[in-house]
């Protein structure tokens, strides 16, 4: 991602996704991912699934409201 490889990037996240779908990173940076595609559902959905499984972060929180 940091190389500006999205496409790449996004199919390492979901493919760690379907292996666990706990790993919290993964779901954060694909939403981060989706934010910049302009994909805003799927930065939300992504965001979302980070904040079930590590509450309220504030990072995960301030990123699905700007994918609003």
């Amino acid at each position: 991602m940091q190389l500006g490889r999205y496409d790449e990037a996004l199919v390492d996240y979901v493919v760690a996704i379907d292996q666990d779908p706990k790993l919290t990173y993964c779901h954060f940076n694909s939403g981060t991912l989706y934010l910049t595609l302009g994909e805003y559902q799927k930065a939300i959905n992504d965001f979302s699934e980070a904040l079930k499984e590590k509450g309220n972060d504030p990072f995960a929180l301030t990123r699905r409201g700007s994918s609003l």
